[in-house]
């Protein structure tokens, strides 16, 4: 098993309306393969920007050519991406005031989901239905699926370079979907994945990648996402779940070269 990050596990709710930001993670922590593992991924991504800036072009524009720009809220593409092999679900949008976006700089942002059995036992919450959940970031529904045991796992910021700024976690009532704490949570990481060509194949394979090149971080903003919602008050986690006034849990701004290079100098020192 994977050697976990290194966490801030202190001042877990200094501002209930913005998420707290995830400590530097550090990646000497983790074993060979997985760095490995990792760093393939990181050349995956560096690949497909390659071949997006050659034509001047970017992920999210990529994923809009030809379409309308979306309006606020607005699922792109329409009724999400659906992995019905893997259970992997994602959608881009935007909305204006943030509050994950201190800075004002990104465009837009994924949403990422993974599915698997509800076990009750571990800690998960029942799913709202779509016509009694109130966020404004619940996942698209297909047939055969329904919402029981979608789970949000990440969301991932664009920033107006049309690179990835950003990583960060939302409340339940955000999304509707199933709940479950890190613990179960972590396993599910590595079932992200986007097996099929549509809509978009270079946004598929970019965003499976992304998964696995930031692995640790999303291990980090999981766990101390539940850390965080369970130090706001003595009050039963369901309440905090239901909380208006807390949306986005956790956050973590990160660039795609800065991984790869914190990554190649924890391979440089790793015993053979």
């Amino acid at each position: 098993m994977d050697t976990l990050p290194e966490i801030n596990r202190q001042s877990l709710a200094p501002n209930p309306l913005a998420g707290h930001p995830l400590a530097t993670v550090n990646l000497q922590l983790l074993p060979r393969y997985a760095l490995e593992r990792m760093a393939k991924a990181g050349g995956a991504v560096i690949g497909w920007h390659e071949v997006l800036h050659k034509s001047r072009d970017s992920i999210v524009g990529y994923l809009l050519a030809g379409e309308a720009t979306p309006g606020d809220f607005d699922h792109v593409p329409a009724g999400d991406v659906v992995d019905e092999t893997t259970g992997s679900q994602y959608f881009f949008h935007r909305h204006a005031d943030d509050p994950h976006d201190p800075h004002g700089d990104e465009i837009g942002h994924f949403h990422c989901f993974v599915r698997a059995p509800v076990q009750h036992r571990d800690g998960t919450v029942d799913f709202e239905p779509p016509t009694r959940a109130i966020g404004h970031c619940v996942a698209g529904h297909t047939d055969g699926h329904g919402g029981h045991g979608l789970s949000h796992l990440v969301a991932i910021s664009i920033d107006a370079l049309g690179l990835p700024c950003r990583l960060f976690t939302t409340n339940r009532w955000v999304t509707g979907e199933t709940w479950r704490p890190a613990k179960s949570m972590v396993p599910l990481i590595d079932d992200f994945a986007i097996t099929h060509g549509q809509p978009n194949f270079i946004v598929n394979q970019w965003l499976t990648e992304m998964i696995r090149l930031f692995r640790p971080q999303i291990i980090g903003l999981l766990e101390q996402r539940d850390l965080r919602l369970a130090g706001i008050s003595d009050a039963p986690l369901a309440t905090h779940l239901t909380d208006h006034q807390v949306e986005i849990v956790t956050t973590c701004d990160i660039t795609v070269p800065d991984q790869i290079a914190a990554i190649t100098a924890a391979l440089a020192l790793c015993d053979d």
